[in-house]
């Protein structure tokens, strides 16, 4: 099976993520979100808990883009659809998240009630998922298509990245904020019993934050570790940037008001960014909305592993009807099976919404094969990527293979990683320059870059295999390329 790699996942946390994610790309948009047009198959290969997209023969996802690209630009009302779409069922998802997932005692219902509340998590995946990042893959290169555009009027990178920014705080900012206040309210570097009280509310409302980034989630020690850090900084600097954040939402909009009326942008121009910035919105909306459902979907999970006496991480190998059968009794699960399907599994996913699942030696074989191939590729390949933010920077390298490494990050140099994360932020903030193995133009880097103002490449496949920590490298994020120096 040739294929085409596409990105990699990390964290898969179950069949379901897959089935999910997979079905929400590839079948379930394609009538509205994609106007029509479709993908073809895509590839996921499964081991031991990480993933990888693919292509094969028969992906045509740079003819969905092309497609999708022509049709949105002469139905700008489209995304005003797909947008409110996706607000009015995400409300009801995330009510039944907060209201059940999130405080039910699974180990007092019934197994009949434990299989509705699985099938409601399907349910998201099928009816909400769908109008999040799909609509943002079909957008695809859109904003560098049109830049030169932008650039003929005048416009600068700078403006032209500015005024694509969702007027939306993302949940990562909403996180900061509460917390820069937690930290203004206590006065003193010793933490009062209502701050404690607060850090306890803070936990319980963002621990899920990290959660499919790799990361279990955020400890409540994380939290008291932050803040003390915080206590320590100026308190004049802690509250500016406090009220920068607040206001960022109302200063982004005046900014991007005078861009536009500075080179008297159209109205069909303030479409073609109004498509742009809802791809960001609704990437980063779904982001927060799908983890806080993995994050708190895993009470379910152990009760109903509990319940099978299967170990946590092979129930959630469990296909859908067959946690239905055995839920019901109806059905013994062979240990052997669910352990290879989790050490290697491949599903081909199929825009009919066909789900053709490869185990055993088979899909070791593919997976195999598939690494191999990824690792010639390196051996002669360059290292490029796509600009998420423009901008020049030199530095020294310093690799990052696990948040638990930030601290040892120095300001100045190039951080250098597969995929950032929220717990990156400390080096985010330290870094002259991000590059990245993984990410498309609304991943997580991409969104912290633009925040920061800090050149970025995402994308590149390799950059963790080729830069090694100590290379002074130039980083030319307006082109995607990085130049070792020395």
């Amino acid at each position: 099976m040739k294929l085409n790699y596409i990105q990699r996942k990390s964290a898969v946390s179950s069949i379901l993520w897959i089935l999910g994610c997979g079905l929400g790309m590839t079948y379930y948009p394609i009538k509205k979100v994609y106007a029509g047009f479709d993908l073809g198959n895509t590839i996921w290969l499964c081991r031991k808990g990480d993933g990888y997209i693919c292509g094969d023969q028969t992906t045509r996802i740079d003819k969905l883009i092309m497609n999708f690209q022509k049709y949105i630009l002469r139905h700008h009302r489209h995304t005003e659809m797909i947008k409110k779409i996706y607000l009015y069922r995400a409300t009801k998802f995330r009510e039944f998240i907060k209201n059940q997932l999130a405080v039910c005692d699974f180990t007092r219902v019934s197994n009949k009630a434990l299989w509705h509340d699985y099938r409601e998590v399907i349910k998201g995946y099928r009816e909400v998922y769908p109008y999040g990042e799909p609509f943002a893959i079909a957008i695809g290169n859109l904003s560098d298509k049109i830049k030169a555009d932008f650039f003929k009027k005048g416009i600068t990178s700078e403006e032209f990245e500015k005024i694509l920014l969702p007027h939306e705080l993302s949940f990562l900012q909403r996180e900061q904020i509460d917390f820069f206040r937690i930290a203004l309210d206590n006065h003193g570097k010793k933490l009062t019993d209502n701050t404690r009280k607060e850090l306890q509310r803070h936990y319980d409302k963002y621990t899920w934050v990290p959660y499919d980034y790799g990361v279990t989630n955020y400890s409540l020690d994380y939290f008291l570790n932050q803040l003390s850090a915080l206590l320590e900084k100026d308190r004049a600097e802690l509250k500016n940037k406090y009220q920068a954040l607040k206001n960022y939402s109302k200063s982004l909009k005046k900014e991007q008001w005078q861009i536009i009326r500075k080179y008297k942008l159209s109205s069909h121009d303030q479409s073609l960014i109004n498509i742009i910035s809802t791809a960001f919105y609704l990437v980063d909306s779904k982001k927060e909305l799908f983890t806080q459902c993995h994050w708190y979907a895993e009470r379910l999970f152990t009760e109903i592993s509990s319940r099978l006496a299967l170990p946590g991480h092979l129930m959630r190998y469990l296909l859908p009807e067959e946690v239905e059968s055995c839920l019901n009794g109806n059905k013994k699960i062979s240990l052997k099976k669910i352990q290879s399907r989790y050490n290697n599994c491949v599903l081909i996913i199929s825009s009919n919404g066909k789900v053709n699942i490869i185990e055993g030696k088979r899909a070791k074989q593919i997976i195999d094969d598939f690494f191999r191939s990824r690792s010639r590729l390196v051996s002669e390949a360059e290292v490029k990527g796509r600009t998420a933010y423009p901008g020049l920077a030199r530095g020294l390298i310093h690799v990052i293979q696990d948040a638990r490494e930030c601290n040892t990050f120095k300001h100045g140099e190039i951080l250098v990683t597969a995929m950032t994360s929220p717990d990156y932020m400390i080096a985010a903030r330290r870094a002259a320059a991000i590059v990245t193995d993984e990410g498309g133009i609304t991943c997580h880097a991409a969104i912290v870059a633009r925040e920061l103002n800090i050149p970025c490449i995402i994308g590149t496949k390799i950059a963790t295999k080729v830069l090694k920590d100590g290379d002074l490298v130039e980083v030319d994020a307006d082109k995607g390329i990085v130049k070792i120096l020395k």
